[in-house]
Parts: structure tokens; sequence; C-alpha cells
């Protein structure tokens, strides 16, 4: 019985129905996150080949001509700033002596496998799910790790509404905040706030 996948989300594309047949299977009708209505092959999203309508890859194709795949750049973009996010991300969960561990590594935040070695892996969710330089990586659920499920891009005025309703959940009494370090990836660098305790 063939599998319908009308209303799934892969990559950029959402499925809105079939659009036929050929040689190889069905034919799905997608939109995409740019607004781009295109018909692809359903084994091409099935096997991850097609993310997007083709305006992923004009904006990957971009960052190249920019300069991000030259040799001097490890990983394709040790100096971007997508980079930095990636590494500060590991930092916090994984380094000890990072100033805001404490906060992260310390209380059983973690970055996912996908991610954690795979410098590619987390540019293309980035890439594919709203990345811009005004934003911050932000976990929804500030008690979860690093994941493609539990991570979007936000301001920075929504990552700290999202880290202060989770302090409000997280505190003792009700009068009381716990403090703690929040740390985001902003503009090339680690942006820190402490968070003190309410008296």
């Amino acid at each position: 019985m063939l599998k319908d996948i009308t209303g799934q989300k892969f990559g950029r594309l959402t499925v809105i129905g079939r659009a036929g047949h050929d040689k190889h299977g069905t034919i799905w009708k997608c939109i995409c996150d740019c607004g781009r209505v295109k018909e692809i092959s359903g084994r091409h999203i099935a096997n991850g080949n097609t993310k997007s309508c083709g305006c992923l890859r004009k904006e990957l194709d971009q960052i190249r001509n920019k300069g991000v795949d030259n040799p001097s750049y490890k990983h394709g973009g040790s100096h971007s700033r997508l980079y930095v996010i990636w590494s500060g991300m590991k930092q916090r969960c994984l380094n000890p002596k990072a100033t805001e561990y404490s906060a992260y590594g310390g209380r059983g935040i973690t970055v996912c496998s996908e991610w954690i070695h795979n410098f590619k892996s987390f540019q293309g969710w980035a890439l594919s799910h709203g990345y811009q330089d005004d934003l911050t990586i932000d976990r929804i659920d500030n008690d979860k790790g690093y994941s493609p499920d539990n991570c979007r891009w936000a301001t920075k005025e929504q990552q700290y509404g999202n880290t202060q309703r989770a302090k409000q959940r997280n505190a003792p009494y009700p009068s009381r905040q716990a403090s703690g370090y929040e740390a985001a990836a902003d503009h090339g660098g680690l942006v820190h706030k402490l968070y003190q305790a309410i008296p």
C-alpha cells in the first residue's frame, strides 16, 4: 500500500499532495518555505537528496562564493558565525572549565550525536531552519539538550523570555528566581547574562 506523506515536512519542503507517477514511483507536489511550489520525486524526498525547491543550494553556493569552503577554513567555515555558535554550544556542554558549564553540561544539558562531531550537519540544519545573522540558537525546552527537535533560531528578546519562564518554573519559591548563566552565541562571540537571586 502506498504511504501517504501529505502534510509531512522534509527540510524546507511540506508535501501538499500527489502529483502523479514516473518510472521510479510517486511524484509529490511540495511547497517550500520560500513559497515556491515544486513537484519532486518521492525517492528524492525519502533519501534526503532534495530538501528545498533549490533555494537552499543557492544559499550554500553564495556561502561558498564568499570563501567559506576555502582550505583555510576548517570544516567549511571555522571563521564563520555558525562555526563559533557550534563550538560555543559544545564548550558549554562538554568543557568543565568553561565559565557557563555549570548551567549547561553541569546540569545535564548535552549536544545530540548528530551535531556533536559534525559541523556540516549542524550547518545544514541551521541554513534550512531559518538561520539569520541577527538570531541566536535557542533551546525550546531549557531542561533538554541541543538537538534539531529542541532548537530554533530566535531573537535575543525571545531567548531571554524563554529563559526567564524556565527560571520561574524551576524556582523553589514563587518570590525567588534561581541564579545562573544564560549564554548565547551572538555576532561571532558568546554573550553571557548573569541572573542574580531576588532577595
